[in-house]
């Protein structure tokens, strides 16, 4: 009877240790199941952004991963005025763009998390890049055009000669057109009349008329001497 006893007192103790054991394993459980749901979505959303010179090209890249799809989450992402997406997605998304790469790009990323609507948690974020130019713009060049020469005119009342020079037009890539030059003309020299062979028939006219004058008068002397 004494064995028996014993035997029914054995379970007795197996459950009072049993019974709390029990509940801490419990409680235990419970602490990590609501540890592992707060963790995970903090590290489940993962926004990704970057913009980079690849082969001469400015390149923006966009990756979003393990976001919340119980509902539609967007992103947004613009180059300047150009917007360049602007769509909803689930879970994830991925895009590149490729820009030229001569010109500074400034790129702005928008991605918006339906739960978290101020981004407190990181996952809604706006992240603007400013991407200088990846490579050199080209160098202008220049080039001189001569247009054909205009016609030449002249006077007839004068010997003056007037040609008008040949313009002188400059081309370039950079819109910047050179200044027409002018060359100067010589003026031909004035010849005048022939005034020589004149003042010799008048010089010769008036020696003959003082010759005949003085003829005369000789005569004259001599006829009233003869009178006399």
């Amino acid at each position: 009877m004494l064995f028996a006893r014993r035997q029914g007192a054995a379970p007795r103790r197996w459950a009072r240790f049993a019974r709390p054991a029990a509940a801490t394993g419990a409680v235990a459980a419970a602490a990590v199941t609501l540890l592992v749901a707060f963790a995970a979505p903090a590290d489940a959303h993962s926004p990704r952004v970057s913009a980079s010179c690849v082969n001469g090209e400015a390149v923006l890249t966009v990756t979003l991963a393990n976001y919340d799809q119980s509902k539609p989450n967007t992103v947004r992402a613009t180059d300047g005025e150009a917007v360049l997406v602007d769509t909803p997605f689930g879970a994830s998304y991925t895009g590149t763009w490729k820009r030229p790469g001569d010109l500074p790009h400034t790129f702005t990323v928008t991605v918006q998390a339906w739960d978290d609507p101020n981004g407190s948690n990181g996952w809604s974020v706006r992240r603007q890049l400013p991407t200088p130019a990846c490579v050199a713009p080209p160098a202008t060049t220049s080039a001189l055009v001569k247009l054909p020469p205009t016609t030449t005119s002249a006077t007839t009342s004068g010997t003056k000669t007037t040609t008008a020079a040949a313009p002188v037009v400059a081309t370039s890539t950079s819109s910047r057109a050179a200044a027409p030059t002018s060359t100067p003309t010589t003026p031909l020299a004035n010849t005048g009349s022939n005034l020589g062979p004149v003042l010799l028939l008048g010089a010769g006219l008036i020696g003959a008329g003082a010759l005949l004058l003085g003829t005369r008068r000789l005569a004259t002397r001599r006829a009233r001497r003869s009178q006399r």
